[in-house]
């Protein structure tokens, strides 16, 4: 006698509401809630709310770092290194000259669309060199 279940419905704990081994049996064990999805075809991870906390540690974290920069760049290479403080200069004054100047903007952004290229051109080189060893490996044996 055999007895047939829908996908649905899991054979047994360690297999999913799909079927596939190792998931989680429930949905409540799941991170995220199940919503409805609106095609119709059944239950789909809802999006995640952004909460306060989520956001508080990445934008604790660079202040953190900038106020760091300046205390650097202020009072700790003079006092605690010994160096001069043109080693590091303030947050302000590199935006000021780097982003904050238009013809060194203009430079940056040449640069990084040039270096967008050699990228974009490794890329293509690297897959067409992958894909023509692949077919030669695919047809000959003696190769791999």
């Amino acid at each position: 006698m055999s007895t047939t279940t829908s996908p649905a419905t899991p054979t047994n704990a360690a297999s999913s509401p799909t079927g596939a081994p190792g998931a989680f049996a429930s949905a409540q064990a799941l991170p995220m809630q199940l919503a409805e999805d609106p095609a119709g075809s059944g239950p789909a991870l809802a999006k995640p709310r952004t909460t306060f906390a989520d956001l508080a540690g990445p934008v604790g974290g660079f202040v953190l770092f900038i106020g760091f920069w300046y205390f650097m760049s202020y009072w700790g290479l003079k006092h605690l290194f010994d160096k001069p403080a043109f080693l590091l200069p303030p947050v302000h004054r590199v935006l000021n000259v780097s982003i904050g100047n238009h013809f060194v903007r203009k430079q940056l952004f040449d640069a990084t669309i040039l270096s967008a290229r050699v990228a974009l051109a490794g890329l293509l080189i690297s897959i067409l060199l992958g894909v023509g060893l692949a077919v030669v490996m695919s047809r000959t044996r003696w190769i791999e």
